[in-house]
Formats: C-alpha cells, structure tokens, sequence
C-alpha cells in the first residue's frame, strides 16, 4: 500500500505578505524590543506592584423617619517602594439583611469625599499613612428600607488607577456592639 504524502503549497506570497504588514506596523524588524519591553510591563526584578491601600468603615445608626446610616471611613496607604495612590472613584451601596438574605438597598452613591483632596501630594499622613477620615450619611428611609430588615450594611468601594487590584472593597464595622441590627426598630415607618 501506497501513503500518499500532502501535497505541499509554496507560501513565498503570503509569508512576504505577512513580512511586510509586520514591518509596516511597527511589529517587526528594529525597534520590536521596546515596543515588546512596553508590552510586558517592568521587568521580573522590579519591585513595582502598584498601590496598594487599606479600607476600614465604622458605621452607625441614627434617628427615625429618617434614619441615617452614618459610614465613617479610613483609608490607609500600604504601598510599597515610591508608589502612591491615584484614587478614581470613592462609592457606597447600602445594604438590608431580610432573612438572613442581604440585598442592595437603593442607588450605589459617592462617598462625601472630593477625590481631589485624595490625590493632592501631601493627603497622606507622612506618620501614620492615612488619608483624613470622612464620614458619609446615608438617608435609609430614601434609600427604601424594608419594614422587615433585620440589619444594616454598607459596601465601599474604592477605585485606584495605578494599582494591580483596581477596586478595595470593604464592609462595615459596627460602631457599637449590634449597632447596625434594627430589626424592630420601626426606622422608617
């Protein structure tokens, strides 16, 4: 029995073809090694990872009809080496637990913070690496909480340009032991 072997096709055109898209965008020829340098980013022993930073709430409740959640933030600068953050956004999303379920509560809304203020060169404390603490209040009764929530939460979410974790998010603490339960309180009747 005969093997019959694949018929090969001469390719000169398209390899040629291809040689001079590659040279005409730049992706061949001189010049590759840094455009490829770009592309991977520092090299393996660079110590660059970003900022990086840390994000602690604590959170109360105050009044009825309306009732507001008040989320007090701190947020710290764990970088390492020369980097600082650049902060893009700062924003809440309440939360209601019903049945041990939790589920958003109203519109994601901007923390009261001016990302500017984050971002100006001295917002860090040289000694402690914390931004200035501010706080945000949150109306529940607007934001439609359930006559049969059990608790409060909040969500914040911080969003940096230059870090390799783009958003930190993080919870609530509560001011004081049980101090965000509300079940049968009547916040908002």
């Amino acid at each position: 029995m005969k093997l019959k072997q694949p018929k090969q096709t001469r390719m000169i055109g398209g390899v040629a073809s291809l040689a001079l898209l590659l040279a005409l965008t730049g992706c061949g020829g001189s010049g590759t090694d840094e455009i490829a340098a770009e592309a991977k980013g520092p090299p393996a022993n660079s110590n660059s990872q970003g900022a990086s930073i840390g994000v602690s709430n604590l959170c109360w409740v105050e009044g009825t009809n309306p009732a507001t959640l008040f989320v007090e933030t701190t947020i710290t600068d764990k970088s390492s080496g020369e980097e600082v953050p650049v902060f893009e956004s700062v924003q809440i999303q309440p939360l209601q637990k019903v049945k041990n379920q939790e589920t958003k509560l109203g519109e994601i809304i901007p923390a009261d913070v001016v990302i500017a203020d984050l971002n100006k060169a001295d917002a860090i404390d040289p000694v402690t690496r914390q931004y200035a603490t501010f706080v945000t209040g949150i109306d529940l009764c607007a934001a439609g909480l359930t006559i049969d929530a059990t608790s409060v939460n909040a969500n914040l979410r911080v969003q940096l340009f230059n870090s390799n974790n783009t958003y930190t998010n993080s919870k609530c603490t509560a001011m004081v032991d049980g101090g965000l339960k509300i079940g049968g309180m009547g916040l908002c009747q």
